[in-house]
């Protein structure tokens, strides 16, 4: 996960100690729409994955438009 965070260079990784899971987050808007949606747009997700990276984008979109 820290090597994941530091090719974006942005979000954050949360550790849950009750089901002993990491998750790397990222909450900006302006990230999303700068950093993580332009590299999955230039390498697609293969599957139901990428129907779902597609719904995704259109709402990060829409929250950027209001």
């Amino acid at each position: 996960m820290e090597k994941i965070q530091s090719f974006f260079a942005v979000g954050g990784i949360r550790r849950n100690k009750v089901n002993n899971s990491v998750v790397f987050a990222v909450q900006s808007i302006k990230d999303l729409a700068t950093v993580i949606i332009p590299y999955f747009d230039k390498f697609p997700l293969i599957s139901q994955k990428r129907a779902d990276y597609e719904l995704f984008k259109q709402v990060v979109v829409r929250m950027i438009r209001k």
